[in-house]
């Protein structure tokens, strides 16, 4: 085994929610966290969604973290970009700044 791939197979380790390294970096939005994680990955690996259905995308939209989001759009090739009960990132980016409103 490579070391790359070995590198690879440790980033896509999940936690007990099913989170990878992607999607903590993004819950936390971390923005240096996200890039330094997908100049690492493969940039066509489709992340899966957690337990609660969401994928890195989802949970960066959901945030209203538009640096994180823009990076992952950018830097990876996934076409898994959904959420929980058939919501898209879309509906994500528009709840995200619903919350934000309401926190202003």
């Amino acid at each position: 085994m490579g070391k790359i791939t070995a590198v690879r197979e440790m980033l896509r380790i999940t936690d007990q929610e099913s989170n990878t390294a992607l999607h903590v970096a993004a819950i936390y939005g971390d923005v240096e966290m996200v890039e330094g994680l997908l100049k690492l990955e493969d940039p066509n690996f489709p992340y899966s969604a957690n337990k609660i259905q969401e994928t890195p995308h989802y949970i960066a939209a959901r945030s209203g973290d538009a640096g994180v989001l823009s990076i992952l759009l950018e830097k990876s090739k996934s076409t898994a970009h959904g959420g929980p009960h058939g919501k898209t990132v879309l509906h994500a980016a528009v709840m995200g700044e619903d919350i934000q409103r309401k926190q202003r």
